[in-house]
């Protein structure tokens, strides 16, 4: 009858050692799970925070105007828009003419222009 009584406290025993073995083990990742919810929380105000920032600053009136003579290409009554097509001038060739300019006395580059190099 000992034996028994032994073997069914042994047998108890293992059950709860197994269960709060898997407590533990659940805690455990649920701990990771609640870092990393709270780090994804403060990424997700720091995105907040710019988004809002950047509605702040899109809503200005000044912003809206900008936005509409450069994306939209209006213009105030009574203003001319000139339009000037990308990569007529590339930034060596700005950087050769004022260093012709210098170099170069004024009747000369009229030459030049005229008579070409």
């Amino acid at each position: 009858m000992k034996r028994i009584l032994f073997f069914f406290t042994v047998i108890i025993c293992l059950v709860i050692i197994n269960n709060l073995t898997h407590s533990i083990i659940q805690t455990w990742q649920q701990r990771r799970y609640l870092i990393e919810a709270q780090n994804s929380l403060k990424q997700e105000q720091k995105r907040h925070n710019q988004l809002e920032t950047q509605l702040k600053k899109v809503s200005q009136p000044q912003f809206v105007r900008e936005q509409a003579r450069d994306k939209l290409l209006l213009v105030k009554p009574n203003e001319s828009l000139v339009l000037i097509p990308s990569g007529t001038l590339s930034p060596s060739d700005a950087n050769q003419s004022t260093q012709i300019q210098s170099s170069q006395s004024n009747w000369q580059q009229w030459w030049n222009y005229f008579f070409g190099n």
